[in-house]
């Protein structure tokens, strides 16, 4: 996985700055994490009638996006 290196750095910053307040985020990590569960939540809202996806319990193809 890569992140384009402006938006890391703009993470890092937001991660520094509201760690101590009570909806930030104390770790770049559980940003990321939340960030990813917000959006699980909206595609599951918009594409699966609001239930959960399950989990992927195979392999994930990698290289190439699908739409390419």
């Amino acid at each position: 996985m890569t992140i384009h290196r402006s938006v890391k750095k703009t993470a890092e910053t937001a991660v520094l700055r509201t760690a101590g307040f009570p909806n930030g985020y104390p770790s770049f990590s559980a940003l990321v994490e939340g960030a990813i569960q917000r959006e699980l939540q909206r595609l599951a809202d918009e594409y699966n009638g609001g239930e959960a996806f399950t989990p992927n319990g195979g392999s994930f193809r990698q290289g190439r996006p699908f739409s390419s």
